[in-house]
């Protein structure tokens, strides 16, 4: 919380005093990167103290909703939609005059890769997933002279799924 002291001075017979108001410590934040998610996208914030006691609010910074609250001591992670800096916002809740930002750098740096998974009902239906697309459609060429599919990819992942004829 933020404390307000009064400070005298005296001379003589004189005296003055005046109020200041000393802001309350930001929260301490411990922010890096989830080397867990294979698409980079994904920070990982540890809540490490707040000197305005009880918890704080996150402010991600990509305009998604406010995580409110989250516990001294607690992690949470956020996955960005696109690669960018972000300016991650932890307020205190009991002193919203104590905050703290932190620019977060979401690279963008994972090679292009295509997955597939066989359905359990249909074995000529696959589900394929793309991660690390650079751009917001992907084209994928299925390799069974059908036609090509555009994938929306606008966050550098999509779906699609493909029926291959059964010969």
């Amino acid at each position: 919380m933020a404390t307000t002291y009064t400070v005298t001075a005296t001379s003589g017979e004189e005296t003055d005093t005046v109020d200041v108001t000393v802001p309350a410590a930001a929260p301490v934040v411990d922010i890096v990167m989830d080397d867990t998610d294979t698409t980079g996208m994904t920070a990982k914030l540890t809540v490490v103290s707040n000197s305005g006691d009880g918890p704080v609010t996150v402010d991600w910074g990509d305009s998604t909703t406010v995580i409110d609250p989250v516990e001294v001591g607690a992690t949470i992670t956020h996955k960005y939609a696109t690669a960018g800096t972000y300016t991650v916002k932890t307020t205190s809740k009991a002193d919203t005059t104590a905050f703290d930002e932190t620019d977060v750098s979401v690279p963008f740096n994972i090679d292009l890769e295509i997955t597939a998974v066989q359905d359990d009902d249909n074995p000529a239906l696959f589900h394929f997933t793309i991660i690390g697309a650079d751009e917001p459609t992907t084209t994928v060429d299925f390799g069974d002279g059908s036609q090509a599919a555009t994938v929306q990819t606008p966050a550098g992942t999509g779906t699609v799924d493909h029926t291959y004829a059964r010969v």
